[in-house]
């Protein structure tokens, strides 16, 4: 019997869960799983990461956010339901989006991103949603709670989560019988072997201030023996499998790539360059090392494909000096680049601190520099 983690958190939830994406996936490979779906609180930061690792491995990636959510957020209720959103294709992956940042605008983040029942309704299209916590508490309630969320999503699952109170799971599981909707089964991932759940509880103590609290054993990545073993249905655990296998690959969407809107940018950085030669009064006894260095440092923009990142970061620094707005003189390695400094970027020349550009930009390095 196989079995996919449809709740599973990484580092990124910062100070709930650990592991990154990379390592996550891999274990997942190791025991067996056909995917790994990361779901973190509230936001999609690992998710380029997870496409990344899942390409490296051979798995297929599912892309979940938990959302906390309220009848209505003007009513300022600290006490939230969770329900688990997953993205069944790329318009799903948008709706998605547009849920999480939803939750961080002024009206709707109280004490956490908040999004209301009927906005999970009105972008349900191309989603999952799994019941998270929404069913706890009174049973006539979360019936009432149940039946109104299946007349209002297509692919609604109830959620037995495995590392939570049995007796909730109960009401669940009653609850997905009596109105015939079908159940997942779950655990809270937020570690990848035994063990680190004290690594979590240090983490949460930290968030919390010495206040933390120690994960269920039951959190770690889990094999479907574990997930039996556990107390799970062998159904609940193949209908995670069927999530998915609900779920279509599909590429993230990507920023298009800065352009800078000249006839030929690399010209217009060299010719930057000299303008900024003059205005930084290198001498020609100081010519040697600098020329060198700069032609090195503008090869490996070149190669890179970084020269319009370089012109138009150099266009908003100028404008905002030009505006009076502070900039400051350097900012981490960027302070190593010949380039920036010519170009009016940073104001510390490098030369004379012998300060490696290779800090900066390096051949080995795929990520674009952060100036």
């Amino acid at each position: 019997m196989d079995y996919v983690s449809l709740r599973t958190q990484s580092t990124f939830s910062i100070c709930q869960g650990f592991g990154m994406p990379d390592q996550i996936v891999e274990r997942a490979k190791e025991i067996g799983h056909k995917a790994v779906c990361l779901a973190e609180g509230s936001h999609t930061n690992s998710h380029p990461k997870l496409e990344k690792a899942c390409q490296k491995h051979g798995m297929k990636p599912i892309y979940g956010v938990v959302l906390n959510v309220v009848e209505n957020h003007s009513d300022k209720d600290r006490n939230k339901d969770n329900l688990l959103v997953i993205a069944k294709d790329s318009q799903g992956y948008s709706n998605l989006l547009h849920l999480a940042n939803l939750g961080y605008t002024e009206d709707h983040f109280y004490y956490v991103p908040t999004v209301e029942y009927r906005e999970v309704y009105n972008l349900q299209e191309g989603l999952v949603v799994l019941t998270g916590s929404s069913l706890s508490g009174d049973m006539n309630e979360a019936e009432e709670r149940l039946e109104e969320m299946k007349n209002n999503i297509d692919h609604l699952c109830v959620e037995i989560d495995m590392s939570k109170d049995q007796m909730i799971n109960r009401q669940a599981m009653m609850l997905s019988r009596g109105n015939k909707v079908p159940m997942v089964a779950t655990n809270d991932t937020k570690f990848i072997f035994d063990g680190q759940d004290e690594i979590v509880n240090f983490l949460t103590s930290v968030k919390s201030k010495g206040r933390g609290r120690k994960p269920s054993k039951r959190s770690k990545m889990a094999t479907a023996q574990d997930m039996l073993d556990w107390g799970a249905s062998e159904q609940a655990i193949v209908n995670s499998i069927r999530v998915a296998d609900l779920v279509e690959e599909f590429d993230l969407p990507k920023a298009e790539q800065l352009k800078f809107n000249v006839g030929n940018p690399y010209e217009r950085l060299v010719e930057e360059c000299r303008v900024g030669w003059k205005k930084r009064g290198i001498t020609k006894e100081q010519q040697k090392p600098y020329l060198e260095r700069m032609f090195r440092e503008l090869n490996l923009i070149k190669d890179k494909d970084y020269i319009d990142y370089f012109l138009v970061v150099s266009d908003l620094v100028q404008w905002a000096k030009e505006q009076s707005i502070l900039v400051g003189p350097a900012r981490g390695s960027a302070a190593g680049s010949l380039v920036s400094y010519l170009i009016g970027i940073t104001e510390v020349d490098p030369i004379p601190y012998g300060l490696l550009f290779e800090r900066f930009i390096d051949v080995s390095r795929y990520d674009p520099p952060d100036m």
